[in-house]
């Protein structure tokens, strides 16, 4: 058991319990991708805030505003998840320095990771497209 694994009061704890010496650069290559993945569909997300009225009217100006106010509450939902993803993260970098592991390693590591890891993900939506 490492620091890492000391309880913290977030929501990484029940995650980092499960870790161990030979998983941790798995699960932690798994959860930086997610929390890129994440970064990108979010910057992508906010393009989308500033919707143009769909007419002159007051009625259309006032939806417009609300729909950007519901697209921001949104956004900010799911990057407070990507921040306990990256924080999760940045705990299993911890606990895998702790092992033994050298950032190098985990660099390494990661790059060796991220095909497969892309490859599982772009499986996964194809089979979810597959099934609608």
């Amino acid at each position: 058991m490492t620091r890492a694994h000391e309880p913290r009061g977030t929501a990484s704890d029940s995650l980092i319990v499960q870790i161990d010496q030979d998983n941790v650069l798995g699960v932690r290559h798994a959860l930086q991708f997610q929390a890129d993945q994440m970064q990108v569909a979010l910057f992508d997300a906010r393009k989308a805030v500033d919707q143009p009225p769909c007419g002159a009217d007051p009625v259309s100006i006032e939806a417009a505003q609300a729909f950007d106010e519901k697209i921001l509450q949104i956004i900010a939902v799911h990057e407070a998840h990507r921040l306990e993803i990256v924080g999760a993260v940045d705990r299993l970098r911890d606990a895998a320095l702790e092992y033994g592991y050298t950032d190098q390693d985990i660099e390494n590591s990661f790059a060796r990771e991220l095909p497969g890891i892309q490859q599982r993900h772009a499986d996964a939506l194809a089979a979810r497209a597959a099934s609608a």
